[in-house]
């Protein structure tokens, strides 16, 4: 499948020997998400590519969120999760399913909410007969939002905080379903609280809350749900499980200090975005994830970014520097995000990324310094953008 033949052989190698030297683990995501059986057959070749796990899925896209009031079942799962429980693992030691959020069901709704719980208790139990630890949730809907107050069903009935008090007991349920079938699971979001601090919002305060309702589709009200169903998945998490907040705010960090403090937000301030009760149990539960948007870097997004006005050396600068710092952060998991290449069939891959993130992956492991900074190409960078 690969072109790289003995040079990704030497490279296994490598990172067979740096990966008992880190307890560090880089998860790739990204369009080119593959299906179990894909995993299956091509396990062998997939983990000659420089990362520790992957995110796949066993629903086919427009049916990947368990959020469903539909129970997930049929010929097709069924043989993706046969082929999912052959999988041979080796270096590819983290691995996780995939998850999505668009729903169409009603969160005052029992019945809808048992064919929700059996969904998730399908998908953890999946990721445990199937060697992996744990679901990446995305909790941004690609479809019918069910964080968006205005949006669901009965909003002319309930009020906000009746669906706040609902949310968070479903919120509950849910991640009740998911460790009751697997114990100890990694819940990795693609963000937690974090994204509310970046936008100053606190839906512990009025000011905030009522921005949380507000009709301006521009404001953070399409997921101001959201925050109730962090509540309840802390009001269950039992001893063990860990949530990641993946921080896609890191997408778009130019310095070590973003980084930095992200972390130390993630990991202490952001405590103060839960309900005050539970402040204890998101210091036990909830790690640093932080991730990197590889077409953004490289300027390969939809829309022009600092990277599209770098030269390919600056590119691979700006991609190598965030890695490490990205690396250098995590509490663990560190994931790829990326749209316009696919790691498993080789296409359109920057040139020489897997050797950077080989070299960087080895550096953080042996802690050793960087040894520069990106402050020079994003000023130039910005400099060529159109005004």
């Amino acid at each position: 499948m690969f072109r790289f033949g003995l040079l990704l052989v030497v490279l296994g190698m490598a990172l067979a020997a740096q990966s008992a030297a880190s307890h560090k683990k880089l998860i790739e995501y990204g369009w080119d998400v593959p299906m179990a059986s894909y995993v299956a057959a091509h396990i062998a070749d997939m983990e000659q590519r420089p990362f520790d796990g992957v995110a796949l899925a066993i629903q086919p896209g427009v049916t990947r969120s368990p959020l469903s009031r539909v129970r997930w079942g049929g010929p097709e799962l069924e043989k993706e999760l046969a082929a999912l429980r052959s999988i041979k693992w080796g270096r590819f030691t983290d691995n996780f399913l995939i998850a999505y959020s668009a729903s169409n069901m009603d969160w005052f709704s029992d019945a809808d909410w048992d064919a929700v719980t059996a969904n998730a208790g399908l998908l953890a139990r999946a990721a445990r007969e199937g060697g992996c630890k744990g679901i990446f949730f995305d909790p941004e809907p690609y479809g019918k939002n069910p964080w968006h107050y205005h949006d669901q069903p009965r909003a002319g009935e309930k009020s906000f905080p009746e669906y706040q008090a609902m949310v968070r007991r479903r919120g509950a349920q849910f991640m009740t379903a998911l460790q009751q079938n697997y114990p100890g699971i990694v819940l990795h979001t693609f963000f937690f609280a974090n994204a509310l601090r970046q936008r100053d919002l606190n839906p512990n305060d009025p000011a905030s809350l009522a921005r949380l309702i507000s009709d301006d589709p521009h404001e953070f009200n399409h997921r101001g749900l959201y925050p109730s169903f962090m509540n309840g998945l802390l009001d269950a998490a039992a001893p063990g499980v860990i949530i990641n907040d993946g921080n896609e705010l890191s997408y778009y960090f130019t310095k070590a200090a973003h980084f930095t403090s992200a972390r130390e937000r993630i990991l202490g301030s952001n405590a103060d975005l839960v309900a005050p009760e539970l402040h204890a149990a998101y210091a036990a539960h909830v790690r640093n994830a932080p991730a990197l948007y590889v077409d953004y870097l490289y300027g390969r997004s939809h829309d022009a970014t600092p990277g599209t006005f770098l030269t390919a050396g600056e590119q691979t600068r700006w991609f190598a520097h965030n890695l490490y710092h990205a690396l250098s952060t995590a509490d663990r998991y560190v994931w790829f995000y990326s749209e316009h290449m696919d790691w498993w069939a080789d296409k359109d891959l920057p040139a020489g990324i897997l050797d950077t993130i080989i070299r960087i992956k080895k550096k953080v492991a042996d802690g050793k310094p960087l040894g520069y900074t990106i402050d020079d190409i994003i000023t130039r960078a910005r400099a060529r953008m159109p005004k």
